[in-house]
């Protein structure tokens, strides 16, 4: 019952069993009494009868009901001012304060975040583009390299026709010396019979 007050009232969430009729001085909460039953909180919940819990339970949200703790210390339960008068307690101006100042620094640190998220944003952005080029530069050298396989593919091809061909100019040329070889051999050979034919002739007239 204690916990559910504290989260309508205040918004935040505590254990039932951490919630405490005396709060502590690190305490985000305190109880706003009205006089009369102040004397319920002058001890713990764990130490009232089931009487007094029925009474506190049943004045919550209303002559009972939680706040946020000040943040300089003042006593506790906070007595809200007698009927018909409009005075403010000291501590109920502290709080004020503290929530008001509070306020501000997380409004300051929402403030920081979201900058902080949107410089990661445009860095996040940075670094796609950047990634997006370095992947167009990877694909056009990768192009580049098949190029030049294949260049070096036809120049290798090129390279074995031509060693091909000098070989067999080789070949042709060593078939044509001894060609000519065979030949002068055989014209010489035709000479030296012919001048042996002739004189024979010339007897014989």
């Amino acid at each position: 019952m204690l916990a559910s007050n504290i989260k309508v009232e205040l918004g935040l969430v505590v254990s039932p069993r951490r919630v405490t009729l005396m709060p502590g001085a690190t305490a985000m909460y305190a109880w706003q009494v009205e006089p009369h039953l102040a004397h319920l909180f002058t001890k713990q919940i764990i130490r009232h009868g089931v009487g007094a819990c029925q009474e506190i339970s049943s004045n919550l949200g209303g002559a009972i009901k939680a706040i946020h703790s000040p943040a300089s210390p003042c006593p506790l339960p906070l007595l809200r001012p007698a009927a018909g008068t409009d005075e403010i307690t000291r501590c109920e101006v502290d709080v004020a304060a503290a929530v008001a100042a509070e306020t501000v620094d997380l409004r300051n640190e929402l403030q920081f975040l979201q900058d902080h998220c949107r410089g990661l944003g445009h860095t996040m952005a940075v670094a796609k583009q950047t990634s997006c080029i370095l992947q167009e530069r990877v694909r056009q050298v990768e192009v580049k390299n098949q190029f030049q396989d294949m260049c070096m593919d036809q120049l290798e091809g090129t390279l074995n026709t031509v060693m091909r061909t000098i070989e067999l100019l080789r070949q042709t040329d060593a078939e044509c010396k001894s060609l000519q070889y065979y030949t002068g051999e055989h014209n010489l050979a035709v000479d030296q019979q012919a001048k042996s034919v002739v004189p024979s002739n010339a007897a014989e007239y």
